[in-house]
């Protein structure tokens, strides 16, 4: 399954669906940690994405701090079990701070992800250079 055909199997999830127009941000991980599935928008841009399809296409390093955490986690989460919230570095607060989220692992046509949804709106980090 390509990562388009991915990204749209997971609208048909009722866990997923809801997630789309939210303004909490929201991913669906690989368990390995290398690419996302799902993000909205809200997500999206924490990744630096300008665009939803952005973030689905890039691939994330296993030293990336997301990337790390999704793979330490993964595996302590039980399938399809009630969400769990955990507090995750690398996701759009400051360095050192972390995000508190529901975490769980779902499973979707066949293939298995951990779901990631912010339990508060995020506001990215934005650069600004000084002059």
């Amino acid at each position: 399954m390509d990562r388009t055909q991915s990204f749209f199997a997971s609208l048909h999830d009722a866990r997923i669906a809801p997630l789309v127009a939210g303004s909490l941000p929201a991913w669906l991980w690989s368990p390995d940690g290398e690419r996302i599935l799902f993000a909205n928008a809200a997500g999206a841009a924490i990744f630096g994405g300008d665009t939803i399809a952005a973030v689905l296409q890039k691939n994330f390093d296993a030293s990336h701090g997301a990337a790390t955490q999704i793979t330490r986690l993964g595996p302590t989460l039980q399938h399809d079990a009630a969400p769990r919230l955990e507090r995750l570095r690398g996701f759009g607060l400051s360095f050192g701070r972390a995000l508190l989220c529901k975490c769980s692992r779902v499973s979707f046509g066949g293939h298995s992800g951990v779901l990631v949804v912010a339990a508060a709106a995020v506001i990215p980090l934005l650069f600004v250079s000084q002059r």
